[in-house]
């Protein structure tokens, strides 16, 4: 399995009819894959997915797939993670990397936010400091809209407090955004 996100995290809850059989077992097999993403950010989004459908009448059979292929992706890149590279004497800056999927949420229309934190340096540094996937939570009219909404949770809930803590040995601060309406808002 080389991707554990598959069609079914786009089905809406009124295409998804059939119950699943792990429901059960679901909520304690997803809060185990919810501590992991602190160090696997690659399967994020699909966890969060699987966390607004663990309750029982809402686990359906397309959410089995999912987490049975999540599991089997975890297997089969057991190198992946998150690896961290300090240089001494660096000088060091905050990046910002932040997306959006405009509507992405097949029931609510919501868009899911999603960001990474990193910690850089001229000679070599790179440690990721924290990362964000959350369904915004207001429903967005435009993309740049919904990239914007993105952009400022990762601000609030990534750039802010790192720069509370580690403010005094940071130089610079850098928001990496892809999508130009964004950018001439901001």
């Amino acid at each position: 399995v080389t991707t554990p996100w598959t069609r079914a995290h786009g089905l809406s809850k009124k295409e998804a009819t059939q119950p699943g059989v792990m429901a059960d077992d679901a909520r304690s097999m997803v809060q185990e894959l919810a501590y992991l993403i602190h160090t696997r950010v690659d399967v994020m989004p699909v966890v969060r997915f699987m966390q607004r459908h663990v309750a029982p009448d809402a686990w359906t059979k397309e959410c089995d797939v999912a987490l049975q292929r999540t599991y089997r992706y975890i297997k089969g890149s057991a190198e992946y993670g998150v690896n961290c590279v300090y240089v001494k004497d660096d000088t060091l800056s905050l990046e910002l990397w932040s997306d959006a999927d405009m509507a992405g949420d097949k029931d609510t229309r919501k868009s899911t936010a999603g960001g990474i934190m990193l910690l850089t340096g001229e000679n070599g540094t790179r440690a990721m400091l924290g990362a964000l996937c959350k369904l915004e939570p207001a429903i967005s009219t435009s993309s740049a809209e919904s990239e914007t909404m993105a952009h400022v949770m990762g601000m609030k809930k990534l750039t802010l407090p790192m720069l509370v803590v580690i403010g005094n040995m940071i130089t610079n601060v850098k928001s990496m955004i892809d999508a130009e309406a964004c950018i001439k808002a901001i």
